[in-house]
């Protein structure tokens, strides 16, 4: 490895640690005093925590289901096309058709996807008006 480069690396390390030092030096245990803030007490209803814990494992495993569809997908395919032009047809044929039912499959995950995202979202816009109201 060229030197130079060694003490290029080596330069711009020392000077980002410096430009570290010096801005974040107001924010240490010297700076300005502030006054500690209460936080209001919140309560958590046991129901709706359950309810947001069951519907971001559902998005989760949506979401890692359409990964898989769509690696599938790929992979289904790469193999059909090459099985196509090299040897028996037939497998590259029932190969390609796999791919269009991973592709199906992925399609379905997207649009149960989809739906799953705006329902959070709409709950989380009800709940957001509920708690400027009360």
């Amino acid at each position: 490895m060229p030197w130079a480069l060694v003490i290029r690396w080596l330069v711009r390390l020392a000077v980002s640690l410096a430009f570290w030092r010096v801005f974040s030096a107001g924010r240490g245990r010297y700076g300005t005093p502030t006054a500690p803030r209460r936080r209001p007490s919140v309560r958590i209803d046991p129901r709706s925590a359950a309810a947001a814990v069951r519907e971001t494992a559902a998005i989760g495993w949506r979401a890692l289901a359409l990964v898989g569809a769509i690696v599938a997908a790929g992979v289904l395919a790469t193999a059909g096309v090459t099985t196509t032009v090299l040897s028996p047809r037939w497998l590259g044929g029932l190969l390609l058709g796999l791919t269009v039912v991973a592709l199906v499959a992925a399609a379905v995950e997207v649009r149960a996807l989809t739906r799953l995202t705006s329902m959070r979202r709409q709950r989380l816009h009800e709940q957001e008006l509920r708690r400027q109201l009360s």
